[in-house]
């Protein structure tokens, strides 16, 4: 059995399984009103996930990429994700 390291280094579970793992750290971490976008894939204008804690409203994006990628490909991935988040 792979170590949780490894396991999300290497994920192979798709970004759907992705996105219910985010929503449930999120419900340990005690956010409230969590909404997943596009839980079974398709577009989700730049949010994967919606919810509130405490007074405030955040837009939540899930990145589980399949193989290893460099910071600098993050980074493109992250800046894109976040300028199509602001809309929210």
């Amino acid at each position: 059995m792979p170590s949780t390291e490894t396991a999300l280094r290497e994920w192979r579970f798709g970004s759907t399984q992705a996105e219910r793992l985010v929503v449930g750290i999120l419900r340990l971490e005690k956010y409230t009103n969590i909404h997943p976008q596009a839980p079974l894939g398709g577009p989700d204008d730049g949010a994967d996930i919606l919810c509130e804690r405490g007074r405030y409203f955040w837009v939540c994006a899930a990145y589980f990429p399949t193989t290893e990628k460099d910071f600098a490909a993050v980074k493109r991935k992250f800046l894109h994700d976040l300028t199509n988040a602001q809309v929210h």
